[in-house]
């Protein structure tokens, strides 16, 4: 549960305001439904049994909470690729772009997420072309460290 209004409003700003699966209340429709979780999370402004634990991760920061199902993950204790699917009505399309032993780059087909594995925390977000641009960048640098040493 969150403490107080500041830190709803950081949650918001972190995870909701930057989902594709957000749906402002005043554009809500049949066709397109505002996020099941949002709308538990705004319940439990009133009623802290509605907050939804199991699409929450814990991670230490002032909006408190990660959303699983904005960084592309499942509800805790199911099978993560399968809930995203019933959660979305999609089939699961996040791509890995690469992994190490505590990160991984995920692509969502509109935006990379760069994910604290031990923590399963979102460490940023960015578009595609900046996530090109960055590694354009890390690549050059690589290739002139390498002309340096022969």
């Amino acid at each position: 549960m969150f403490s107080n209004g500041a830190e709803y409003d950081a949650f918001m700003e972190m995870n909701c305001y930057r989902c594709r699966h957000y749906v402002p209340f005043e554009e809500a429709s049949p066709e397109r439904p505002m996020c099941a979780i949002e709308d538990r999370i705004s319940l439990a402004t009133m009623d802290e049994e509605a907050l939804p634990y199991d699409w929450l991760d814990e991670n230490g920061t002032k909006a408190r909470y990660t959303c699983r199902r904005r960084i592309g993950r499942g509800r805790k204790g199911a099978d993560e690729r399968v809930e995203k699917w019933t959660v979305t009505g999609e089939p699961p399309t996040n791509r890995i772009l690469w992994e190490i032993k505590d990160y991984f780059a995920e692509w969502d087909g509109e935006t990379v997420n760069i994910v604290d594995a031990r923590k399963k925390a979102l460490i940023q977000e960015v578009k595609i072309e900046a996530y090109n641009a960055i590694v354009r960048g890390l690549l050059h640098e690589m290739a002139k460290e390498k002309e340096r040493e022969e």
